[in-house]
């Protein structure tokens, strides 16, 4: 009978240690600032990068090697930014959702504004899963939809390291 009552006893703790453990899944994460930078085969690949500025609570994105669907046809082969994108938090990770941002295309060896209006990025929608490791993109630029999903990496700053 002791036996009986030590072991329901520690079961009652463990439980109690477990639905402690539960309440931080309904918290915010901790975001970090840094690049998110997503899994790829290769350099020629398309891959992202999601820079996330936790004082601004922004995000830049760069879309690395991107074709668009263009009616039937489809673009050249590009990267773009997409720059400042506001984020949220919530218990998975980062919740970019933005609309009318002007993107810019690298040319050359920078950056430059796309300068049209027909190119504004509109319904930006993004999750950067941290907990675990995967994220979403969704938007609508120069009268098409872009979506894409995949896993990522974190790359430390202060530590020169991707994770």
């Amino acid at each position: 009978m002791k036996k009986l009552m030590m072991m329901l006893a520690l079961t009652a703790m463990l439980l109690g240690l477990n639905a402690c453990g539960d309440d931080k899944k309904d918290e915010p994460v901790e975001v970090k600032a840094g690049t998110y930078t997503s899994v790829y085969d290769n350099e020629g690949a398309k891959h992202y990068n999601f820079d996330v500025n936790t004082v601004d609570k922004t995000c830049t994105i760069t879309v690395y090697n991107v074709q668009f669907k263009i009616g039937e046809q489809l673009s050249p082969m590009m990267t773009i930014r997409i720059p400042n994108a506001r984020y949220t938090t919530n218990q998975n990770g980062i919740i970019i959702n933005d609309t009318d941002i002007d993107p810019e295309m690298f040319r050359g060896t920078r950056f430059v504004p796309m300068g049209d209006d027909a190119y504004v990025v509109t319904d930006l929608k993004s999750e950067l899963n941290t907990r675990e490791g995967t994220f979403t993109i969704y938007f609508k630029c120069h009268g098409g939809d872009f979506s894409d999903s995949g896993k990522f990496g974190y790359y430390d700053p202060s530590q020169n390291h991707l994770f």
